[in-house]
Formats: structure tokens, C-alpha cells, sequence
């Protein structure tokens, strides 16, 4: 059982992607209702998945190949696999419900997120991830990659197979800046298109999910390099840093919303730099407020400025500048916090110079937004959801050890270290 829940999420996506792409000769109506179910399926079977690992259930390895006598790619089933997989069939349900208010459909989303449950799935399976990838990479290709992306991915599969044979870190946290399209080879993962902003809910947020996942799975269980050094935090500044100047400079909204998730991406990849448990669980929490504010910010984008729609915009925002009680909060106050106790205080004013720059791309308003096409009230409640679901996360995080501990680490919970290190919350206030 625990081996067909691993493998249904990529399988229900990819199918929901096929039913959206082609005219199939079946009602309007359903035709564009049997993608929601196909993805409805794929995210119930990851929470399946999801709950028989948190309750203890051992991993399970299913063979892709059996022909070849257990030695060729597999995938893996393990707490985290389970819960990166509900977040990228979120992001695919997502997807296929703002399909509904659009003229367009959900096949390009749909298909990456497909790809990105496959690699997702992997685990640490080294050629279960060599095989996620060159699908992916394949997928980002056709929906809009193309030729040069394809080249940018494949020079990350090459940082991952040095990573993954030798015993270098960094060419591993090299390897998860590409997948997810982060600076400096940014272009392995689409631009967002303006006329069709929410497509970038799988597109780009799909493959940033497994990117990041699998730099939780492959990275910090190897750590060749003890200890917090330039080179495990190198890669995450990089990002982190270019992501916030291009945002701040961009001048067209979807511009600023990409590099916006890159910087986020980043902030996400130096906590896994930190080489702690905390820093594990840090990254783990900022992967899913990734996924659930900028699923939301995407999602909508096209549909007006009513008030459903602002408060959405701004619920968003509290998340991803860390104001309390967000789920971004508690990432964001927890890296500032880890970084003032290892005294890295260097590192420390850069994050927060770079998270003020931020400010200002994550503003709702920061931007003109793309003028409305049909702002019904099911295409508004999306991303509401999530913006209240990220708030519902933080406000419940100090009950939710059982999911963070999926990640390797442990967080303590945040309002109570306040009392401990009140400092801490003025560097969040002025970051």
C-alpha cells in the first residue's frame, strides 16, 4: 500500500496534466473538472502517504526498473518525501482550480509539478534523483524552458553526480540552487509569463519544492564540512542576495514575484548552511510558507483588487517579511536567532539588510497589478486558503513537532525563546 501511495502523486498529476492538454472528447464541464480530481486524488494519496510515516511506518523503496535486479532508479518513501509531495500536490490542486477562472488550462503547471513529485519521491536514492531530474529537466524544457534551460539544468545534474559521488557539500547545495532556479543559473527554471502570472504556481514553485527537498534529504545527512563555513553558507547568501537586488529593481510585477521566490529559496538554503538540527527544521518550515504564501500571491494575480483579494495580498506580505503569528515568522526569527548564538553577526546584518530590501518587492502594492479577467468568488477563495492556512501553521507551530521532526531537526517554539532573547525580535522588526 505504502508503495502505491508513493507512486500516485507523480502518476495522478501526470494524468491531470494529459486530461488538460488534450481535447479530450468528453463535456466542457468535465473536461476541466477531471484535472481538479485527478490532483485532488494525487494531494489525498501525499497526505496518506504523509500520515502512515508520522505515525512510524518504516520506509519502503519501489523499484522503477525491476528488470534490473533492484541496481536501477528507485524511489523512496520517508517522512519528508511524504510531506514534500503533499506540498507540491497542493501547489498542483492549486493549479488546477485557478485553471477554472482562466480561458487557458493547466497542462504546463500540472506536467511540472507531475516531474517535480517524481524527483521529490526519489528521496536519497541517487539515481531515483539522476532520473527525477533529466524528467524535469525534460518537462521545463517543453513548457517554456527551452534550449538554454535545458543547458542550465544539466550543468546542475552535473554538480549533483559530483556531489553525490564524492564528498563535497557544496556541489550538492550548488545542485539544489539550480533545480530550484535560483541565482546564479536562474534561467533552469521559466520565467513567469505576464499574461498567465498564476501558471507560475507550478512552473516555478513546483520545482523550488524539490529543490529544496532535496537538499534537505542529500545535503545536511552527508555534512563532509562540520561546522558553519563560507562554503555552506556561500550559495544561500548568493541567492538570497541577488534575489532581493533583482526584485528590488525589477519594473514588471511577475519579474519581481520570481526573484522575490528566489530570495525566500535562498534564506531557505543558508539555514540548511547552518549544519544544525535547528537549521534543518528552519529550511523545512521555509519551504512550505514558500509554497503557501507565493501559491497564493501567484494565484491571485489577474483577479482584481476587491477586498478578498487585498487581504490576501497583505496576509501574504505579514508572512514573508516575518511578522508574528505567520508561519514565516517563525522561520524568519528562528535563523536570526540561530545566527546571534553562533555569533556569525557578519552574516547576521547582511540577512537582514537584504530581508529590508525585500520589504519593499513583497509590498502588494509595490507594483501595478495585471488588470482582472474574472475574479469569481471559488477562484478568490484559493489563495485565501492558503494565506490562512500559513497563519493557522503558526499560530498552531508549537503543536506540530511531530511534522517538523520529519525534517531531521527541532525548532523550540519561537514565542517562548522571545522571553529569553527579546533582542532577537528587534533585528526581525528592523530586518
Amino acid at each position: 500500500m505504502i508503495r502505491a501511495l508513493l507512486a500516485a502523486p507523480p502518476v495522478l498529476l501526470g494524468i491531470a496534466a494529459l486530461v488538460a492538454a488534450f481535447p479530450w472528447p468528453l463535456a466542457d464541464r468535465l473536461r476541466r473538472l477531471a484535472p481538479v480530481a485527478a490532483a485532488t486524488a494525487a494531494l489525498g494519496s501525499a497526505l496518506s502517504l504523509a500520515a502512515l510515516g508520522l505515525r512510524g511506518a518504516p520506509p519502503v523503496r519501489l523499484i522503477l526498473s525491476p528488470w534490473l535486479d533492484g541496481d536501477g532508479p528507485a524511489l523512496e518513501s520517508n517522512a519528508l518525501v511524504a510531506i514534500a509531495l503533499t506540498v507540491i500536490g497542493l501547489l498542483g490542486l492549486v493549479a488546477a482550480l485557478r485553471a477554472l477562472a482562466e480561458e487557458g488550462t493547466a497542462a504546463a503547471p500540472l506536467a511540472v509539478c507531475a516531474a517535480a513529485a517524481l524527483m521529490a519521491s526519489a528521496g536519497t536514492e541517487r539515481l531515483g534523483l539522476v532520473f527525477g531530474w533529466i524528467v524535469l529537466d525534460a518537462t521545463l524544457a517543453v513548457v517554456g524552458g527551452g534550449r538554454q534551460g535545458l543547458l542550465a539544468g544539466q550543468a546542475g545534474l552535473f554538480m549533483l553526480l559530483a556531489g553525490l559521488t564524492g564528498t563535497r557539500r557544496f556541489y550538492l547545495e550548488a545542485a539544489s540552487l539550480v533545480r530550484a532556479g535560483m541565482y546564479p543559473l536562474w534561467w533552469s527554471v521559466p520565467r513567469s509569463r505576464p499574461a498567465a502570472l498564476w501558471q507560475a504556481i507550478g512552473i516555478r514553485l513546483a520545482p523550488t519544492v524539490a529543490g529544496l527537498a532535496m537538499a534537505l534529504q542529500v545535503i545536511t545527512p552527508s555534512r563532509s564540512e562540520a561546522g558553519m563555513s563560507a562554503a555552506t553558507l556561500g550559495p544561500g547568501l548568493v541567492a538570497l542576495t541577488f534575489g532581493a537586488l533583482l526584485a528590488f529593481f525589477a519594473r514588471e510585477r511577475g519579474a519581481a514575484l520570481d526573484w522575490t521566490v528566489t530570495a525566500h529559496a535562498g534564506l531557505a538554503m543558508l539555514a540548511i548552511g547552518l549544519v544544525d538540527p535547528a537549521g534543518q527544521a528552519v529550511a523545512f518550515i521555509l519551504m512550505v510558507d514558500l509554497a503557501l504564501i507565493f501559491g497564493a500571491r501567484y494565484a491571485a494575480e489577474g483577479l482584481g483588487a476587491g477586498r478578498a483579494v487585498r487581504l490576501v495580498r497583505f496576509g501574504a506580505w505579514a508572512s514573508l517579511v516575518g511578522l508574528p503569528p505567520t508561519l514565516g515568522f517563525v522561520g524568519r526569527w528562528t535563523v536570526y536567532h540561530q545566527l546571534v548564538e553562533r555569533q556569525a553577526f557578519g552574516p547576521l546584518i547582511w540577512v537582514m539588510a537584504m530581508s529590508a530590501l525585500l520589504v519593499a518587492p513583497d509590498h502588494p502594492n509595490w507594483l501595478p497589478s495585471p488588470r482582472a479577467r474574472r475574479a469569481t468568488t471559488a477562484a478568490v477563495a484559493v489563495p485565501l486558503v492558503l494565506v490562512a492556512l500559513s497563519l493557522g501553521l503558526g499560530l498552531a507551530f508549537r503543536w506540530l513537532g511531530p511534522i517538523v521532526a520529519a525534517s531531521g531537526g527541532d525548532v523550540p517554539d519561537p514565542m517562548r525563546l522571545i522571553t529569553a532573547r527579546p533582542s532577537v525580535l528587534l533585528l526581525l522588526v528592523a530586518g
